[in-house]
């Protein structure tokens, strides 16, 4: 029982850490989303490939990744419009 929170807790730690916050990316530059955009959507492709010749055991990764791009995305809309 311990061990499996343990994990729990360790697995949840290491999506935070992968999934960017929205305010952490609130307080970058224009400039710097658009690069921090071109390595998320570089990261997925690797990802992809990754996961269709079994390497990567943990498909979560990719969706988190895909979540930064979509917020990041989002942002860069928000810029357009102001």
């Amino acid at each position: 029982m311990i061990e499996q929170n343990i994990n729990f807790q360790l697995k949840q730690n290491l999506l935070k850490e992968i999934n960017m916050r929205i305010k952490e990316l609130r307080q970058k530059p224009k400039d710097e989303l658009l690069k921090l955009l071109q390595d998320k959507r570089s990261k997925a492709v690797q990802f992809k490939i990754n996961i269709s010749s079994g390497n990567i055991k943990n498909v979560r990764e990719l969706r988190g990744t895909k979540k930064d791009i979509a917020r990041i995305l989002t942002l860069l809309k928000e810029y357009g419009k102001e």
